[in-house]
C-alpha cells in the first residue's frame, strides 16, 4: 500500500470525524471496461467510517487505484494515471439539492487544501454523484471534473428525471456520463 496515500487518508478521516479501523484489507474489484487494463481495480475496505462534515454524514473513506481516463466522446483511453492511488470519500444520501452538493464539495475542498492532501492539477478531484427524485430510482453520474459540473449535472439530471416521470415513463437505475461541452448527462451502462 502506498504510505503517502494511507497517511493522507488518515488525515482526511480524522478531519471528517470518522471512526478509524485498526487495519486495512485490499480487495480486487473485477470489471471489464477500456479504462482498466488489468480487468480489476485494487480497493480497500473502509478505513474510516461514520464521519460527518456539517450536516452531511460520511459513510466511508477508503483507498483505491485510479483507472485510466476513458474519453467517451471519442472512445480513447489515457492510461497515464492508471494505478495511482486515490482516496474515495462516500457520503450518505443527505444532500437535497445541487446547491447543497456544491457547498459540501467547496467545504471538503477547503479541508483537503488545508491538510495539503490533494494534488493541485486539473481532474485530480473527481465526483461520482448519485441522484434520485420522488417516484424514481437512483442514477449515478460518473467522473464529474468540477464543482460547477456537479451542479450542472445534478440540475440537468433532476429535470431529465422529472420529464421522464411527467411523460409516464419509468426512471431506470443506470450509470450516466456528464458531457461538460453540452451540459447533459448521457447513458454509459445499465
Amino acid at each position: 500500500m502506498n504510505h503517502t496515500a494511507l497517511d493522507n487518508l488518515l488525515k482526511i478521516g480524522l478531519a471528517l470525524n470518522c471512526k478509524m479501523s485498526e487495519g486495512s484489507v485490499i480487495q480486487r474489484k473485477h470489471y471489464f471496461y477500456p479504462d482498466l487494463p488489468s480487468g480489476y481495480q485494487r480497493t480497500s475496505k473502509p478505513i474510516g467510517s461514520e464521519g460527518k462534515l456539517g450536516n452531511i454524514r460520511i459513510r466511508e473513506v477508503h483507498i483505491e487505484e485510479d483507472p485510466g481516463r476513458y474519453e467517451l466522446r471519442n472512445g480513447t483511453v489515457d492510461y497515464n494515471r492508471a494505478g495511482i492511488p486515490l482516496i474515495e470519500i462516500v457520503t450518505e444520501p443527505d444532500m437535497t439539492s445541487p446547491s447543497e452538493a456544491r457547498e459540501f464539495l467547496e467545504e471538503l475542498s477547503a479541508i483537503l487544501d488545508y491538510l495539503n492532501v490533494a494534488r493541485d492539477e486539473p481532474g485530480s478531484m473527481r465526483v461520482d454523484a448519485n441522484i434520485s427524485i420522488e417516484g424514481g430510482t437512483r442514477a449515478e453520474v460518473k467522473n464529474i471534473n468540477s464543482f460547477k459540473g456537479v451542479y450542472t449535472a445534478l440540475s440537468y439530471e433532476a429535470i431529465r428525471q422529472e420529464n421522464v416521470l411527467r411523460r409516464g415513463g419509468k426512471i431506470e437505475r443506470e450509470t450516466r456520463h456528464f458531457d461538460e461541452v453540452s451540459g447533459r448527462t448521457l447513458p454509459m451502462r445499465m
